[in-house]
């Protein structure tokens, strides 16, 4: 008998509640008992979700998934996963997965054919939709889902006519939205929705000193229940309201502010804030402390000196924060930004004319610990202000950082796989300040292999000059060095190459690469912008020619 023989279903679930979601996944390639267990065991149906998102189907693989014992209940995919090979040969695993699946995500819609998936889908509780082109009016291709109770779309607009989904969604009990373009006055369409349907929508959006919401501030405060989980609150600086929603619906969980002011600390609940002040003397953060639960702060500052004050706070629940300073030049609003928010992950930083050093934003960087993702938008950043007053530097590289957008030449930052080793996402622009593109590829991608976004935009204010040579060369470095890249943008000379022919050679020679974005430069200039995926590439670029 060998230890395996021991070790008891009981015993073995024990052991794969305690690992984390990536070795649990691991453990069902073990063998057939594990797999068996991990897949059928109530306690692991957080497993039971397929991602198909920018994956692309062979025969071979199609037949994988309809052989396996594993049934799903959660499905993810793009448009290129219905559209990997003809709808025919998909049928049967779409109708294989619709024999479980309750919950359905599918993004980047471009054209109705999803809905002839969808038809294979017959118990589906939960559809998200995520695409612009996605409409609910052509009724001929929508087929009748009679168990879809949550829906959710990109933006309000798609779902307005509340009425007309009842033919195709008779079961219909929520709908929730990311977005909402507003008409002029804003809240029309969502007002009549609310009064119609008052327990439908899950997110509100509420516009303060609005006729449209004004004629039901009352009801809505008088309801004895509803469904909405994310509020929205548009003012200037009356947050009365507010004040009177928190208090009346403590179940609200997701408060969204934008005002131009920063609210006092009874609107403690507040998740996600975003601030525009102007002008304003003595301006402070200080405020922002008593916001304990806020996780998401976008501030923008004009003509203010010192927007940041130099008196630090401490916020360590804040994760995502915005920043546009305008012209601030003032370093002791740095250091305060650094000390005030120690748990940042993602940060977005605006700057014009005459700012902070570039190169102390790589600096800046190492002093959130957490920071996974960071945009750095500027153009016209100076390189004559002072360093940093109070600030230490830590040399030790920055393990988390995974993505990086610099709206800039990507040169101040050539030592950039030194603080940030484990890069997934690059972006940066191409400017007549820029080196040769091949020096550029030569110096960045090798040290970078784990790259899966590689990112070179042309600026089109600027101009940029280069040889033949030089591009050919570049597109040799990507090929040899980016071997993981999904999404690649690169510049490409007008009349020197042919498109077609360039993406093919990519796609031949980079077998992760799902899109590839080529900016034709002609006279150093742009000429013409050209996107290709490998749907186009496995279809022959048919619709290219």
């Amino acid at each position: 008998m060998s230890i395996h023989d021991f070790l008891f279903d009981d015993l073995l679930i024990e052991v794969f509640l305690r690992l984390p979601l990536k070795d649990q996944l691991t453990c069902k390639c073990v063998c057939e008992r594990w797999f068996t267990l991990l897949m059928t065991d109530y306690h692991f149906r957080h497993l039971r979700q397929l991602n198909l998102v920018s994956k692309l189907f062979t025969l071979e693989q199609i037949s994988v998934i309809l052989t396996s014992k594993y049934r799903f209940t959660h499905l993810v995919m793009d448009e290129i996963s219905y559209k990997t090979v003809p709808l025919a040969q998909m049928r049967p695993i779409w109708d294989f997965l619709g024999e479980t699946v309750t919950d359905l995500v599918v993004k980047g819609l471009t054209d109705l054919e999803i809905y002839r998936v969808l038809e294979s889908f017959p118990l589906l509780k939960s559809l998200d939709m995520y695409g612009f082109y996605f409409t609910w009016l052509a009724e001929d291709v929508i087929p009748v889902l009679p168990h879809v109770e949550h829906l959710k779309v990109s933006n309000f607009f798609l779902v307005n006519n509340v009425d007309g989904l009842f033919e195709k969604l008779p079961s219909l009990k929520t709908i929730d939205y990311d977005i909402y373009n507003t008409d002029d006055p804003p809240g029309d369409e969502m007002v009549n929705c609310f009064e119609k349907y008052p327990m439908f929508l899950k997110t509100l959006r509420w516009y303060d000193n609005n006729k449209n919401f004004d004629k039901i501030r009352e009801k809505f405060l008088a309801m004895p229940d509803h469904n909405i989980e994310r509020f929205y609150y548009y003012t200037s600086d009356d947050f009365r309201y507010l004040g009177r929603v928190l208090g009346t619906f403590p179940k609200i969980s997701d408060v969204n502010v934008t005002c131009n002011v920063i609210p006092s600390c009874e609107f403690f609940r507040i998740t996600a804030l975003d601030v525009k002040v102007k002008n304003l003397a003595n301006f402070s953060l200080k405020p922002l402390a008593a916001l304990t639960n806020l996780a998401e702060f976008h501030f923008k500052a004009s003509n203010i000196p010192c927007p940041m004050g130099h008196e630090a706070i401490l916020h360590e629940k804040l994760k995502i924060f915005h920043l546009n300073l305008g012209k601030c030049e003032c370093s002791e609003c740095f250091v305060t930004l650094t000390k005030s928010f120690p748990a940042l992950e993602i940060f977005h930083l605006v700057l014009k004319e005459k700012t902070i050093p570039k190169i102390r934003l790589t600096s800046l960087l190492q002093h959130w610990p957490k920071l996974y993702k960071t945009v750095f938008n500027n153009r016209h950043a100076s390189t004559v202000i002072e360093p940093f007053v109070g600030l230490t530097f830590p040399s030790s590289p920055h393990e988390t950082l995974k993505f990086i957008s610099i709206t800039d030449d990507i040169e101040p930052y050539n030592n950039i796989h030194e603080f940030a080793p484990n890069l997934l996402s690059l972006h940066f622009h191409i400017n007549s300040r820029s080196a040769p593109l091949d020096t550029i590829t030569g110096e960045i991608l090798p040290k970078l292999p784990h790259l899966k976004y590689v990112l070179m935009s042309f600026d089109e204010s600027s101009t940029y000059q280069m040889t033949e040579e030089q591009n050919r060369a570049a597109f040799e470095d990507v090929i040899q060095y980016s071997t993981k890249v999904e999404d690649l943008q690169l510049p490409i000379l007008h009349g020197n190459f042919v498109m077609l022919d360039e993406a093919r050679n990519f796609f031949d020679n980079l077998p992760h690469l799902m899109h590839i974005w080529f900016d034709q430069l002609r006279e150093g200039r742009i000429f013409v912008h050209r996107v290709y995926s490998r749907l186009d590439y496995r279809n022959g670029f048919a619709r290219h020619r």
